[in-house]
């Protein structure tokens, strides 16, 4: 009983992993897309910002965008979400500090700066993509391998071990029913025997 309860249990535990693996492959894929999305959308951004970078060079020297320089360091807030257990990154927002003063900046350096803000933010939705899309195909690797485990390896084994109890048992009962008939007939008298 002890073998057919752990089998029952192993073939659960197969059950699970398989559901387990279906949703994170689902969600694999939509991190993939959307890695692929954020990326083009970055590689866009950064020639955007390339483009108004050259053109504020052009019009207001190098002066003028050393000028646009915004001072301060960027901050990314996080956000998690889980998915079948697996935490990872599922938002992030980009907080910037301020742009420099369009008064004195002029139109195109303005541009440039907005531009490379742009190209920022999509660097960090891309990078939040790209680590979701990390975490969850690690995790999606691992249920693979531990259904994989179960599946091809405990299983099979609690079948055979199932499989020779129940052989043991049915020996056992044939032996036990030989051995009782042979006792009911030395119990019983013989033809002939007063």
């Amino acid at each position: 009983m002890w073998l057919t309860r752990r089998l029952a249990i192993a073939d659960r535990a197969a059950e699970l992993l398989d559901q387990k693996v279906r949703v994170l492959r689902q969600q694999t894929e939509r991190f993939r897309l959307l890695a692929e999305r954020t990326g083009a959308e970055w590689t866009r951004s950064c020639r955007e910002a390339e483009d108004w970078s050259l053109r504020a060079a052009l019009v207001g020297g190098q002066a003028a965008l050393r000028a646009a320089t915004v001072h301060g360091g960027a901050r990314v807030v996080l956000n998690f979400g889980t998915t079948m257990g697996v935490p990872h990154p599922s938002d992030a927002r980009c907080l910037l500090p301020d742009a420099a003063d369009p008064v004195t900046s002029g139109p195109a350096t303005m541009s440039a700066v907005l531009a490379h803000r742009q190209a920022l933010d999509a660097a960090v939705q891309h990078a939040v993509a790209l680590a979701g899309l990390r975490a969850l195909e690690h995790e999606l690797a691992a249920t693979r391998r531990r259904r994989r485990a179960i599946t091809d390896r405990l299983i099979p084994q609690l079948e055979d071990a199932v499989a020779a109890a129940v052989l043991r048992l049915e020996e056992t009962e044939r032996a036990e029913g030989v051995r009782l008939r042979c006792a009911l007939r030395a119990q019983q008298p013989q033809d002939g025997a007063p």
